[in-house]
């Protein structure tokens, strides 16, 4: 939507002579503000109220059942991020215009002046379906990481899609269609728009083959259509061929542990004090610190590395390692990180352009120092593991986790419910740093198919390494 739209669609300019901008046709009819908020009808017999949030107007059907065809209409809401992106959004809506959908686009509107944003409300309520179009900007409005001030028409189209998802989210859920154009990413889609767990439409050229998935969405016509249910066969029993007692055997799960192989040697780890170049030891916090380095593979791309970065604070946000009140602090140039702003005793979140991904987080805090608690660890490490999984960046089959602490001068071997203690004991040579060496290696499919396995298993070593080391 247009960022510097005006408006002033009051019941004045109801049924304004215009030309539509699909069919030519004039005196169509403007819905007036108090109309579009009270959901009624509007005036004129070639508008109706669509029958739901998904569905198409007019008693259209969709799927297998689908009676007459009716033309679906599609509101494209997008940031104006450059002119050509504003051009690809006007490509894709020729498209999917000449494909018989009613696309309702800001560049098409009639050359009066309006009140953009209440333009917009009137066709995000009255559309059968609103495309979102992923783009940094967009992104940025949609996960607050921008100013209220920048992206003003974005805003407030952002403002009413939230708070309708909200209303009703199974309506909305199928009534909002997040698309990616090329040289976009799946990462450019705000979260609540759900990019990782929801459907959506990813266009690798705009072309009539490219928009086909959009397209039987917005039109109701899957791609397969299930054969009619037949009749349930009558199977007799096959004969046993295993002896009673291997019954037990056979109805246990197999389960595949992850499979470590050790390296001839260890390969090299950016450890968190050279990401945060933090060459004189300033962190206050007791930090663990996790990271995936490729065993092989490419470098990631300049351009690659700068979009993951983007997403870096909504990913840390999402699963808890920020707080939605803690500031954060983005980087981006050999490496992307986004740390808290006090980074140096605070969470954060790195992606290095030679494929590592790191993650850190602070020890619980006690009365005195910091509590090492095998328990607690584990599952943090865990929590980091299925974060660092869902970075959009390739992985090799192999990957080399790892594992350290660091300050580690007043780190101390208890539970978590003991952080009132007021004494504990601490070797007089205890270590200021604690780190794995990455000397082994595992599938990356064991990383994100047995995070708590693997998380496990490092914590096992971490503790054997400080409890030798603090002898």
């Amino acid at each position: 939507m247009n960022d510097h739209r005006g408006r002033d669609l009051s019941d004045s300019l109801d049924r304004i002579g215009r030309t539509d901008r699909l069919t030519g046709d004039r005196d169509l009819d403007i819905p007036s503000a108090s109309a579009v908020l009270a959901g009624l009808p509007q005036k004129g017999d070639d508008h109706l109220m669509p029958i739901g949030p998904g569905l198409p107007a007019n008693g259209a059907q969709t799927g297998n059942d689908r009676g007459p065809a009716q033309a679906p209409k599609a509101f494209i809401s997008y940031a104006h991020d450059s002119a050509d992106h504003k051009d690809a959004v006007l490509a894709l809506a020729e498209l999917l215009t000449r494909k018989g959908i009613d696309v309702i686009l800001d560049q098409w509107a009639d050359p009066v002046r309006k009140d953009w944003g209440s333009w917009a409300l009137g066709h995000i309520m009255n559309s059968d379906f609103v495309i979102i179009v992923a783009s940094l900007d967009y992104q940025r409005v949609g996960d607050g990481l921008i100013a209220t001030t920048n992206n003003p028409g974005a805003q407030s189209e952002v403002v009413v899609i939230r708070d309708q998802l909200h209303h009703d989210r199974p309506a909305w859920t199928r009534k909002l269609l997040p698309v990616v154009l090329p040289g976009h990413s799946i990462g450019e889609i705000p979260l609540f728009l759900q990019p990782f767990s929801a459907d959506h439409y990813v266009i690798s050229e705009l072309t009539d083959a490219g928009i086909d998935d959009l397209l039987r969405t917005l039109t109701g016509q899957p791609s397969r259509v299930r054969p009619p249910l037949g009749a349930v066969p009558d199977l007799p029993p096959l004969p046993s061929t295993l002896p009673p007692s291997a019954f037990a055997r056979a109805a246990e799960p197999a389960v595949s542990a992850p499979h470590w192989s050790v390296l001839p040697e260890p390969i090299a780890v950016t450890w968190r004090a050279t990401l945060l170049d933090d060459r004189w030891g300033a962190q206050r916090a007791a930090m663990v610190e996790l990271h995936i380095v490729p065993d092989g593979g490419d470098p990631l791309p300049a351009g690659r590395l700068r979009r993951v970065g983007t997403t870096l604070a909504s990913l840390g946000r999402g699963h808890g390692l920020f707080a939605d009140t803690d500031g954060v602090t983005p980087r981006s140039d050999q490496t992307a990180v986004v740390a808290t702003t006090d980074g140096l005793a605070g969470s954060g979140v790195a992606v290095l352009r030679s494929g590592q991904c790191s993650a850190w987080l602070p020890l619980p805090k006690a009365k005195i120092g910091y509590v090492l608690d095998a328990d607690d660890v584990a599952g943090r490490v865990t929590g980091l593991l299925a974060l660092l999984a869902e970075l959009d960046i390739p992985h090799p089959p192999y990957v080399v986790p790892t594992i350290g602490i660091e300050p580690a001068t007043s780190v101390w071997e208890g539970s978590i419910g003991d952080t009132n203690r007021t004494s504990v004991q601490m070797s007089l040579h205890q270590r200021d740093q604690i780190r794995l060496p990455a000397d082994e290696r595992l599938r990356w499919d064991d990383v994100v198919g047995h995070p708590d396995v693997v998380a496990e298993e490092l914590t096992i070593r971490l503790l054997e390494v400080f409890r030798n080391g603090n002898r």
